[in-house]
């Protein structure tokens, strides 16, 4: 059960991720031009450091905090605000070692495959919207 102390530590990381986010995505864009090198480029970190601190903070904690609250608030807070992306790989890869391996590994792929698509056709659903309110 997540504590006050819990759901701070996800609010305050969660908001130092977005802003992390926001400022690479700028960068990126700034650099190159395009978005989606940038996206790649925090997805990847993201994924990265998702397995670092799900391993590095498992048995001991950081400035004080208890390994949960630690996991909670770099992993929930920091790097969900970061990028989700990262959370979804790190299920997909602690679960991929188990007996559901072949399931998981079909629902990542699935949910890489269909997740641009499904982006779009929510974009068609919200111009309609749009249009209906206009």
């Amino acid at each position: 059960m997540l504590t006050a102390l819990d759901w701070s530590l996800v609010f305050v990381g969660g908001a130092i991720g977005a802003a992390a986010r926001y400022g690479t995505l700028r960068l990126a864009t700034r650099l190159d031009h395009r978005a989606s090198l940038g996206l790649f480029a925090l997805n990847s970190l993201g994924c990265l450091l998702a397995g670092v601190f799900a391993v590095a903070f498992a048995q001991a904690g950081l400035l004080g905090l208890s390994p949960e609250s630690t996991q909670t608030a770099l992993i929930g807070g920091l790097l969900g605000g970061y990028t989700t992306f990262s959370a979804v790989a790190l299920e997909c890869a602690t679960a991929a070692v188990g007996p559901m391996r072949r399931r998981v590994l079909i629902e990542a792929a699935l949910s890489t495959i269909l997740a641009a698509p499904l982006a779009r056709l929510g974009m068609a659903i919200g111009s309609s919207i749009a249009g209906a309110l206009a």
